[in-house]
């Protein structure tokens, strides 16, 4: 388990309400939630990982504030948006050893991952700063930090509640390779996996 004696609290094939209306269930969630325990956040394997907080802006001339369908629906998007900051808080992603498989830990507090913490003694010391200055209509601003070598069951974060979040948890995704996400239904299942 990442987090000593913690439970799971949502199922990598259970239907979530994230479209209108909120009483269909019609999102594959893709992930594992996993609270209570400790409280730490253990390495799942080992791996290069890596924090980020990612921002996405909106540009002052567009009119059109509200995310696209193939963005985030129904969310909108004020000016300075913290996209990522607010669905999925900071996160953690760890290119496993061996398989290269892509596991992406989310709801971290971002001063926990991003900052060095004196009473979290977390993998991550150095944190770099990335602007992406493209014409696009969502320009993104990213917090990261240096690339470390983690082992399984190192410690990395206290759990967080950052994000898109109805408690304190981590969420677990798992993708096949590094490059590219897979759909929600074809990721790995941690549970049949990784425990």
């Amino acid at each position: 388990m990442i987090i000593k004696d913690g439970i799971i609290t949502a199922g990598f094939d259970e239907l979530r309400p994230l479209s209108q209306p909120m009483n269909r269930r019609d999102h594959f969630h893709g992930a594992l939630d996993i609270a209570r325990g400790d409280g730490i956040v253990l390495s799942p394997v080992d791996g290069e990982a890596q924090g980020f907080v990612i921002f996405r802006g909106v540009e002052p001339n567009v009119q059109v504030r509200s995310w696209t369908q193939g963005e985030k629906p129904d969310i909108l998007a004020l000016p300075w948006r913290e996209y990522w900051q607010d669905i999925y808080g900071a996160i953690i992603v760890i290119i496993e050893r061996g398989t290269k498989r892509l596991h992406i830990l989310c709801h971290f507090w971002p001063s926990r991952v991003l900052n060095h913490d004196p009473e979290f003694d977390g993998p991550f010391h150095s944190v770099y700063y990335l602007e992406e200055r493209q014409k696009t209509r969502w320009p993104s601003h990213i917090l990261m930090t240096d690339e470390v070598y983690v082992k399984q069951g190192q410690r990395l974060a206290p759990v967080g509640n950052a994000g898109f979040s109805t408690g304190p948890h981590v969420h677990w995704e798992v993708h096949h390779q590094a490059d590219r996400l897979d759909e929600y239904a074809k990721r790995v299942n941690p549970a049949k996996e990784y425990l």
